[in-house]
């Protein structure tokens, strides 16, 4: 259910958990660097193929900010996701989550949005979705 939705954005870009694609696009990162998002958690999904363009500079950009690099296509991913979300320290009952979906494939979107899903059943949520036009 959503209890509020608004194109503003947040006045904090300090997350619990950020969720984001690591492929061969540079956007990957773009929100990421230009908004100085910072994340107790990170993690990024990557494809498992496409590894030219930006990969490797994208995978090198979240690996130095600590992002735990996943499949973000595989039957695992979203109780990944649903593990980062539940394990997460926070001051508030509710985690703060972003998920940038600029160079997410559906599948991806898919297994974050089953992924909250299964989190949301054991805590609140907080989420914040990112999209950088190509």
């Amino acid at each position: 259910m959503i209890r509020e939705e608004t194109d503003d954005p947040p006045a904090v870009l300090d997350f619990d958990v950020v969720i984001v694609a690591v492929g061969y696009e540079r956007r990957c990162r773009w929100v990421t660097n230009a908004h100085d998002v910072s994340a107790k958690r990170g993690l990024g999904l990557e494809f498992g193929f496409l590894a030219e363009g930006s990969y490797a500079d994208n995978r090198t950009f979240f690996e130095r900010r600590s992002y735990q690099i996943v499949s973000g296509v595989s039957e695992t991913t979203p109780n990944v996701i649903a593990h980062a979300v539940e394990l997460v320290a926070t001051d508030d009952e509710f985690a703060r989550v972003l998920v940038d979906i600029s160079s997410m494939s559906r599948e991806m979107i898919a297994n974050v949005a089953i992924g909250l899903e299964r989190a949301r059943k054991l805590r609140g949520i907080t989420l914040t979705i990112a999209y950088a036009p190509s």
